[in-house]
């Protein structure tokens, strides 16, 4: 027998894995990523997840692949798409004790022994494990196509503003409140008929990710709703756009004092091709509705989704503002960069609109 679980562990991964939505069906190709070859062979279901079933229990009797069980590398594949689920301590145990950690059952010890090459066993994990399937960033990119550039022009004087947003679904896009008031910090606010004339003749681009590029632009239809306070706006475009919304979780983003959080922020800085910050990207604060982060951003990311390992929009980027000092990378900062969760945004919004959304 090959199995790397027994029956009951095996029964518990599969439930863990309902709970973290690993049943969706775009998340199989990340989860088999290293295993193409493999999940041919597994027999198509028509239900996501019994199909999550199957391949499981496949995995878990099939022999090594290069001397690394496969169920090994499904379950190193969904660190990304577990994070920030309830379950990713669940995983994070699982793939801990299954790759050779004290405490292990003598049963998946001698599974481990015998599957795992003696390369495998003389590498070492520094602190934590950072290291993330190439899958993650194919999926980064696939979610940077539903950013867009917005170019917000004043309806007193002309004066044109960048800002970033994103789309909600195809026909809705959501940005902050403040990229279609469109007036510095010394001014007072657009008025509503400003601000309501700025937010529809907004344009939108998606696609510019180089100084040449870039799709046709889209008009705005209808602003839906905007607070100020949450600092979020959200229109409707005149047309839907050729592409599916973000993901988004609407549940609060939560983290104890000792945990380390990346954040990733696709934007338009100051107008300009789009740019993703991936790297040394931590949540200083999550205490709803207010998201705090290390993450670098400059006039014109506003609105940007701000974005777990599994690509999923935690909350919208507003700006920066100054905080108590704190060391990064070395350095002393006063200053943080600072988000509204979607959690909060979804309870504000219209009963409609979130009914639309769910």
């Amino acid at each position: 027998m090959n199995e790397l679980l027994s029956y009951d562990e095996l029964e518990k991964l599969i439930e863990n894995a309902i709970q973290a939505e690993l049943w969706e069906p775009q998340k199989r190709r990340l989860l088999f990523f290293r295993m193409t070859a493999l999940s041919a062979r597994i027999a198509l279901m028509a239900a996501p997840d019994l199909q999550l079933r199957v391949d499981l229990n496949f995995l878990n009797g099939t022999i090594p692949l290069d001397g690394v069980p496969p169920l090994l590398l499904w379950l190193q594949n969904s660190r990304p798409l577990v994070a920030g689920y309830p379950e990713q301590n669940y995983f994070e145990d699982l793939l801990s004790r299954l790759q050779g950690s004290p405490g292990e059952s003598a049963g998946a010890k001698a599974s481990i022994k015998k599957a795992l090459t003696t390369a495998f066993e003389r590498e070492a994990i520094l602190a934590q494990d950072d290291m993330l399937p190439v899958g993650y960033l194919q999926a980064g990119l696939a979610a940077a196509r539903s950013v867009a550039r917005l170019q917000v022009t004043r309806s007193d004087n002309g004066k044109q503003y960048w800002g970033t947003g994103w789309l909600l679904t195809q026909s809705l896009l959501i940005t902050n409140h403040h990229v279609f008031n469109a007036r510095n910090d010394n001014e007072q606010p657009a008025t509503a008929a400003d601000f309501l004339s700025q937010a529809l003749h907004t344009t939108v681009q998606f696609d510019v990710d180089s100084v040449n590029s870039g799709s046709a632009l889209l008009g705005i239809d209808d602003l839906i709703t905007a607070d100020g306070n949450l600092d979020y706006a959200v229109v409707r475009l005149k047309r839907p756009a050729d592409r599916t919304g973000l993901s988004v979780s609407w549940s609060p983003l939560q983290m104890g004092s000792a945990d380390v959080v990346p954040l990733n922020i696709i934007q338009h800085p100051v107008g300009q091709p789009k740019k993703i910050a991936i790297r040394n990207n931590l949540a200083t604060a999550a205490d709803p509705p207010e998201l705090r982060y290390f993450t670098s951003t400059l006039g014109g990311s506003s609105g940007s989704p701000v974005l777990d390992d599994a690509w999923r929009v935690v909350g919208i980027h507003r700006g920066s503002i100054g905080t108590k000092v704190l060391s990064f990378q070395g350095r002393s900062t006063a200053v943080i960069n600072l988000g509204t969760q979607m959690s909060a945004v979804f309870d504000s919004l219209p009963p409609a609109l979130r009914k639309e959304l769910q």
